[in-house]
């Protein structure tokens, strides 16, 4: 029995990011600055346009509420777009040509930064919730092309399992048992007590770990 937690994670300081092309306007994006937790820094995309008539209306938007949080009129086929203190991870870049053609970019800006994901796994006996010791933890990266292993843990004899320094970004989280506990259903639950496990379903929701969040949760395996 498994159960997979997919927040963001930092791959490297430049992403690319290929087009998505509306009518013909070819446009890519690329980050060539990550902000920093700690000192505050701008993150700096670069866009450049491939084809369409300038001038170039261009503008960035939190995908979050579709808020503009960025917005410039420009001649030239490419620009340097600094955006102060993003606090969303998820936006679109929207490029509109002066002969009415459009390009819609999703991008992901990860700041840098160091979290920690502490995980507590229980399973319910005879005597109620009791610690489950020796549970293979492994927890992957995704980078949007792949899935690659970070890390592999067993729990200790109190259920405990700890990940430090983690960078901001979307991890998967993996328990491992035997074929004996194939009865048994999994609960997860966050640091104030709510379920993380979207109703009717057996797989959890996103938990974003951006800069230094510290998380932690309670995996709880009850028998059918």
């Amino acid at each position: 029995m498994s159960i997979r937690m997919t927040t963001w994670i930092l791959l490297s300081t430049f992403f690319l990011y290929n087009c998505t092309t509306q009518n013909d306007l070819a446009t890519e994006a690329t980050i060539i600055q990550q902000p920093n937790c700690d000192t505050g820094d701008n993150a700096v995309i670069l866009v450049d346009i491939e084809t369409g008539e300038a001038p170039y209306i261009i503008q960035v938007v939190r995908a979050s509420d579709n808020q503009i949080v960025y917005s410039n009129n420009v001649d030239d086929n490419s620009l340097e777009i600094s955006l102060s203190k993003p606090l969303d991870i998820d936006y679109k870049i929207i490029v509109k040509s002066s002969n009415f053609q459009v390009s819609n970019m999703p991008i992901t800006i990860l700041p840098i930064g160091h979290s920690e994901l502490k995980t507590q796994v229980l399973i319910e006996g005879t005597d109620g919730l009791v610690p489950f010791p020796d549970v293979v933890v492994d927890l992957y990266v995704n980078d949007y092309r792949s899935v690659v292993k970070f890390s592999s843990l067993k729990t200790d004899r109190n259920g405990n399992v700890s990940f430090g320094d983690l960078p901001s970004g979307t991890y998967m989280l993996d328990l491992i048992t035997s074929d004996k506990y194939i009865n048994f259903e999994l609960e997860s639950y966050d640091q104030d007590g709510l379920s993380i496990i979207e109703e009717g379903t057996s797989s959890s929701v996103n938990l974003p770990l951006v800069c230094d969040t510290n998380m932690n949760l309670e995996l709880v395996f009850r028998k059918q």
